[in-house]
């Protein structure tokens, strides 16, 4: 499996994640070669796993001997990722994990190996009930909107998902129109469902939209939720007050 990501100015990173990788054990574990400079057990002289609270995990290493290195490999909990670049960020969620740089010299050989084992702290990511959105077409179609408004403390480095109920339930008084949900968020973010409603089937369904907001400082950060069906539609806006 690989995964792409562009950065602002277009240019591409890829990340390979192989089948064959997947649940194997790394090599035991030696600093010589390569060292992994953050919450290295041979660096830290011992086996207490590192506390991280940012979500992005920077999986770098340090080559002692590069002229001799062919190429590394990450283990990132028991995932190969082969020729691994150095620095290549992964979001892991909250819990345990563990993070292996293993360095390659020529006809397999292998020259160093690191390891890692660190913990991410779930304090920063913070979900909200950011509301509540149905249509109902029982004897017609109805739209109903209920946002929510939370006060906090800012504080640097929080980020929220603000998760937003949608259910539709589907009746055979009304067909062939489309139902749709949509939140819009601060800076113009905008995220929508529709569902079109056939006939004979039962559409009613039940889900989630999620607003991702990454607050830069106090202030008043607003979400408005929307359903419409048809000529019926409601909305109503939330906030997230942040002194």
């Amino acid at each position: 499996m690989q995964a792409v990501t562009y950065g602002s100015t277009g240019a591409k990173t890829v990340a390979t994640a192989t089948g064959e990788g997947v649940g194997i054990v790394p090599p035991a574990v030696s600093g010589d070669g390569v060292t992994i400079p953050w919450g290295s057990r041979d660096e830290s002289g011992t086996d207490s796993p590192v506390l991280l609270t940012f979500a992005a995990i920077p999986l770098s290493y340090r080559l002692d001997r590069p002229e001799e290195i062919i190429r590394v490999d990450g283990y990132l909990d028991g995932i190969l990722i082969r020729d691994l670049e150095d620095g290549h960020a992964a979001i892991p969620i909250p819990g345990p994990h563990s993070f292996t740089a293993v360095a390659h010299g020529v006809a397999g050989s292998i020259l160093g190996v690191d390891r890692s084992d660190f913990s991410i702290s779930g304090n920063g990511r913070i979900e909200l009930d950011g509301g509540f959105l149905r249509i109902d077409e029982t004897g017609g179609v109805a739209c109903s909107a209920s946002a929510c408004t939370y006060t906090r403390t800012y504080t640097p480095g929080e980020h929220y998902f603000i998760v937003v109920g949608c259910d539709y339930r589907d009746t055979a008084d009304v067909f062939l129109r489309a139902a749709e949900f949509r939140v819009d968020g601060p800076g113009g973010l905008k995220y929508e469902r529709r569902l079109l409603d056939l006939p004979i089937l039962n559409d009613s369904r039940q889900s989630e939209i999620v607003l991702w907001l990454e607050p830069e400082g106090p202030g008043t950060y607003d979400w408005t939720i929307f359903c419409s069906e048809g000529d019926q539609e409601a909305t109503e806006t939330g906030s997230l007050v942040l002194r």
